[in-house]
């Protein structure tokens, strides 16, 4: 169950919910920072054997939505794409294949 505030906090019809609902563990997550965002794309791109420089990591998250799952299918566009090519991921690189 996710929700934007803790279990004592959500008004449940039912009480019983509310009680089974404060019981358990609450974690809290927060979104990751561009600087994190950053590395994980790094790594997932040499995961796959390419070399993702900090200056074209950097254009990504400045000229392309941040959600982390747009980001992802980016690196898989450009996976494929340097692969069909044969080209390192640079800037003119990335782009010529995202304005396609």
């Amino acid at each position: 169950v996710s929700a934007k505030t803790v279990p004592n906090d959500i008004e449940f019809s039912l009480p019983d919910l509310k009680s089974r609902m404060a019981s358990n563990i609450v974690f809290q997550l927060h979104e990751i920072s561009d600087d994190e965002k950053q590395l994980v794309l790094q790594q997932r791109a040499a995961k796959r054997g390419m070399i993702l420089n900090d200056e074209v990591a950097v254009y990504l998250l400045q000229h392309h939505p941040r959600k982390f799952s747009n980001l992802l299918s980016i690196l898989d566009k450009l996976d494929k794409e340097s692969l069909v090519q044969q080209r390192k991921l640079t800037i003119p690189f990335v782009k010529d294949v995202l304005n396609q």
